[in-house]
């Protein structure tokens, strides 16, 4: 009997484990980045850039892993909007966590770029010019 109920509750909550796996990232994006870039990644006015923007993906994800780490001081052009206030570095997050909020801004609003592993931003973090 106890293994049918053990049984029956994994049958029933594997889907909910499933349907969101990048649920670690989407709880450290909300800690680390939600304040300034807002739930849906749309950014603060001309204060703080969106994330789902296609410019963003086009100009800056492949430094995401570089810019997260080490925080920015440089103007940021997204689209025709300029960005001039410094971004704070999370010196703390590992390269794992990192790769988990890629992969979350990645699966929320750009679906056709590809995912990226631990070791990928282990990789991209070696060449950060940002200090």
């Amino acid at each position: 009997m106890r293994d049918s109920l053990f049984f029956l509750l994994l049958v029933a909550f594997l889907p909910a484990c499933v349907e969101n796996p990048y649920v670690q990232g989407e709880r450290l994006y909300d800690i680390h980045c939600a304040n300034c870039h807002l739930d849906e990644g749309q950014g603060l006015g001309s204060m703080n850039p969106p994330l789902n923007d296609i410019s963003f993906r086009e100009d800056y994800a492949s430094q995401l892993a570089c810019i997260v780490r080490y925080g920015l001081n440089d103007t940021l052009q997204i689209g025709i909007r300029t960005f001039d206030i410094p971004m704070p570095g999370n010196k703390e997050l590992t390269a794992a966590e990192i790769a988990n909020i890629y992969n979350y801004i990645v699966h929320s609003w750009h679906p056709e770029m590809s995912k990226t592993t631990e070791s990928e931003i282990q990789e991209q973090l070696k060449s950060c010019t940002i200090e």
